[in-house]
């Protein structure tokens, strides 16, 4: 029996936790105290399961070899470590250029810029992640500077924490609210060999662990995805990765430009003949190029190639969308042969801006979707083509790259859409409408709904409120976490972002939204911004003739900020029930010399309309009777001169005194 002794003088080792940690040799830091194993619930977890485990080891002593025992004891030893190991909390300072390796987290990163004083902490307890199981280890990296770092990490694992994942299939996800959400690296490089991750690019640390990488989709929709490209994961000047999970990974050609906002604050890459290349065709095998779906969110230049993806085929033509082309028209050619063209601004597509692009193949039918409005060409498609070769790309197809600067933000292809719905057609247009800031034709109302279906802007109840609609959105299944936002539509000024500020980009921002599948969303009756009306409230006498109406889907109140451009020391009005603001607000939030106020989302509920009110002043604050009031400090522009002009009416033909109403007036130059 002297192994089962050894066994349980191992497990006994094993169980130990030290005191405290010690100053790694090669860290510039210190590390504080550390939970020791202690409390009366630790020691009496831990008699049972060393009592436990004693009593099974007599039984399988019986059973096998002294080597196999000797493997499982240390098997079990490990669980045994794991399970009852502190979380450590350490703190080092890091100055650039500095490559560190921390022995108690297991990771080593290096930066090109300082860090400054860095806090770490490791646990040793897997989370969850869109329902699944991580690893058993998440490391904290808390630097004092956490902006724009382009650093790298390599974070290593043992067997033990593996927690029964394959991990051929691991990736890194990072959260960067404390472990409410969590985002997927898909760029990082796993090792089984070395039990390593690599990754590189890192903006900002956080909270990190592995977990596997799940086949995703835009709107939730899985069945038949090809690739999924997705400027805010695993791109960058050197690559493009497919976030769908099937490969698709692209190589940079030439020297694109990664731009961190751009796309309502989404990022995205400007091309100027550059592109990415991938080797092995989406359209490569059975059944081919028959019922297929390409969608594309672009930021176009006008007169320039605006190309974002195309394989070459069997037919030796090109499968492509150019969205649009130099010469204004949008082409879907799946392959040449098959090709259906429109004119790209007279469909609603915008330059300048992110548009949704989209086209269609089936044995019967070819479309065209520009920002939601579809246009369908009825006909005969036959044939089956392939894309047999090497000459597949992204910001580009075989000969024509992308040029003048134009920006590409996303890239969906579905290799079989045959057994697709309209209703995830639906979802998957609403994920990129909101996420980007895009209004989708509403010529026949149709609502934004959520990957699981619900509506989370319902065109039916919001009625003519149809106009400019934007949103925040949380929903796990299509990892969509739009934190700020604004329509991209020309002269809008209303921003609303999580938390206390807006950032200057949607990554930046680390207010988490409270619940998965949540939505914040409003949009405008498209009246005027520029004329104003009375309103009876306490600390505004008018009001913009604009108003907006809010649509809040399983959204949780919490702390927001809204940004109304330009209008500076204004008042953010909401009325809980009337469009019109028939009676006096419900709310008057002051905004400040930024045109900015934070307020708890509560203020602003589901169903509520809200606009932007002033009061009526004067010169050493006398307001009666005043005509107009002019100043250069105040909404002068080169073109106009707006005033607060208050005019006499007659409100009948009794004879009653003169009523005044109040309207703004724009003096143009």
């Amino acid at each position: 029996m002297k192994h089962f002794y050894g066994f349980l003088s191992n497990l006994f080792a094993s169980i130990k936790l030290q005191s405290g940690n010690k100053t790694h040799p090669k860290a510039n830091g210190f590390s504080t105290n550390q939970k020791n194993l202690a409390g009366i619930s630790r020691v009496q977890l831990t008699l049972v399961v060393i009592t436990g485990l004693s009593l099974f080891s007599l039984l399988f002593w019986t059973m096998i070899s002294p080597d196999q025992f000797r493997q499982v004891r240390l098997a079990i030893g490990e669980e045994i470590k794991l399970t009852l190991s502190a979380e450590k909390h350490l703190e080092y300072t890091f100055n650039a250029p500095h490559q560190q390796w921390i022995d108690e987290a297991g990771v080593s990163i290096s930066a090109k810029k300082d860090l400054g004083r860095t806090a770490v902490t490791v646990s040793h307890r897997a989370v969850t992640i869109d329902k699944r199981s991580s690893i058993r280890k998440v490391v904290g990296i808390h630097p004092e500077h956490d902006e724009d770092l382009d650093a790298e990490m390599l974070f290593t694992y043992t067997d033990a924490e593996l927690n029964g994942l394959d991990e051929t299939k691991l990736v890194l996800y990072s959260s960067n609210d404390n472990g409410v959400t969590w985002q997927s690296h898909i760029n990082s490089v796993t090792d089984p060999q070395t039990n390593t991750i690599h990754l590189g690019g890192i903006r900002h640390f956080s909270l990190w662990t592995a977990a596997l990488q799940m086949v995703q989709g835009p709107g939730c929709v899985t069945t038949g995805i090809g690739a999924w490209w997705r400027s805010d994961n695993g791109c960058s000047t050197t690559a493009w990765n497919d976030f769908s999970g099937n490969g698709y990974h692209t190589t940079a050609v030439n020297s694109p430009v990664f731009a961190t906002t751009g796309a309502n604050f989404n990022p995205m890459v400007k091309l100027t003949s550059d592109y990415y290349k991938y080797t092995v065709g989406i359209f490569k095998n059975s059944p081919g190029i028959v019922n297929s779906k390409v969608f594309a969110v672009t930021i176009p230049i006008q007169g320039q190639n605006n190309h974002p993806w195309g394989e070459y085929t069997t037919n030796g033509h090109n499968y492509f969308l150019l969205a649009p082309h130099y010469n204004n028209y949008t082409y879907h050619d799946a392959p040449y042969g098959h090709r259906v063209y429109n004119i790209f601004t007279s469909n609603g597509g915008q330059y300048g801006v992110p548009n949704i692009i989209a086209g269609e193949r089936t044995q019967n039918n070819m479309s065209i979707r520009t920002n939601g409005k579809v246009q369908n060409f009825p006909g005969s498609y036959g044939g089956t083509f392939t894309s047999h070769t090497n000459l597949n790309f992204l910001g580009a197809h075989n000969g024509s790259p992308t040029t003048g600067g134009a920006g590409l933000a996303e890239v969906i292809v579905y290799r079989d859409a045959s057994s697709m719905t309209a209703t995830q057609v639906q979802k998957m247009k609403a994920y990129l409408a909101l996420k980007y800031g895009i209004t989708l034709d509403q010529t026949t109302p149709k609502d934004y709904l959520a990957g699981d279906g619900s509506k989370m802007w319902d065109a039916t109840a919001n009625g003519a409120f149809k106009y400019n609609i934007a949103g925040l959105g949380r929903d796990d299944c299509q990892s969509l976490h739009q934190k700020q936002s604004k329509s991209i539509n020309p002269n809008q000024f209303i921003t609303f972002a999580t938390g206390s500020s807006i950032k200057a980009d949607n990554a930046s921002n680390s207010t988490a939204i409270t619940a998965d599948n949540s939505y914040l969303s409003w949009a405008d009756n498209n009246t005027s911004q520029t004329t104003t009306v009375a309103v009876a409230g306490t600390n505004v006498s008018d009001r913009m003739t604009r108003v907006w109406k809010v649509d809040k889907t399983n959204w949780t109140d919490q702390n927001i900020t809204v940004k109304a451009a330009g209008y500076a020391n204004r008042y953010l009005i909401i009325h809980n029930t009337s469009a019109t603001f028939a009676t006096a607000p419900s709310q008057e939030i002051l905004l400040d010399a930024n045109g900015q106020a934070t307020f708890n989302s509560s203020l602003l509920p589901d169903g509520a309309f809200f606009s932007i009110g002033n009061i009526v002043k004067g010169p050493a604050c006398l307001s009666a009777g005043i005509g107009g009031w002019w100043r250069a400090d105040q909404e002068c522009y080169s073109t106009s001169w707006e005033i607060t002009v208050v005019q006499a009416i007659m409100q009948s033909t009794q004879e009653l005194p003169l009523c005044r109403q109040l309207v703004r007036t724009t003096i143009h130059l």
